[in-house]
């Protein structure tokens, strides 16, 4: 199976994949997890929600699961893939070990969820639309998947996409610290949001 990796832009973030990558070479560990639907669903239920912060430049970032990225994980770890967190009944049940060694590309396997929906506010002109991922923690770490803060990963898409990357770190109390930045030449700039509620996202859907 192809896999489509999401980019991970430079800055603050980048200390923590070196980090994951130093840790994966000498890992070697024997606990397990057993990814289950009721979790994964939780954990999508979070995810598939609205952020803003009308105070800072009125942004509003609102999220769904994107099911077509989603439903490409056939349950079996494939390169950086341990487990894709997928909601509506959807998930893949499976326990997986500590792993002693590292997916292709010399990346560590990761707990992902895939997400796409709309930025808007602030800097853009009109709601821009966005896709990209939510990393959870990797499996030489068993005990900690899942602990905050959840790690966002975003692009904006389209045939002219309205910025190169929106990413920032997902708290336990709805807090969403985001680092916009409008193309490779640009300076970073900070966005605080707080979870207001649900997406919507199945009303969508249908």
């Amino acid at each position: 199976m192809k896999n489509v990796n999401v980019y991970l832009p430079p800055g603050r973030l980048r200390l923590r994949i070196m980090m994951i990558l130093i840790a994966a070479l000498v890992a070697c560990g024997t606990s397990s997890i057993t990814f289950t639907e009721k979790k994964d669903q939780s954990v999508m239920d979070e995810l598939e929600s609205v952020w803003e912060n009308p105070e800072q430049d009125a942004i509003v970032l609102t999220l769904c699961e994107d099911k077509e990225m989603s439903d490409k994980w056939d349950g079996q770890e494939s390169c950086q893939e341990s487990h894709v967190v997928r909601g509506e009944g959807r998930s893949i049940e499976h326990t997986e070990q500590e792993s002693s060694g590292v997916g292709c590309g010399g990346c560590p396997f990761e707990v992902l969820a895939y997400v796409k929906g709309t930025i808007e506010g602030g800097p853009f002109s009109q709601a821009a639309s966005v896709a990209g991922s939510v990393s959870f923690g990797d499996i030489y770490d068993v005990d900690k998947i899942f602990t905050y803060p959840y790690h966002v990963y975003l692009t904006c898409t389209g045939d002219a996409p309205a910025c190169f990357s929106v990413s920032g770190e997902l708290f336990e109390d709805g807090h969403l610290e985001l680092e916009y930045l409008k193309d490779v030449n640009s300076e970073y700039k900070m966005f605080n949001l707080s979870r207001t509620g649900p997406s919507g996202c199945h009303a969508i859907d249908e």
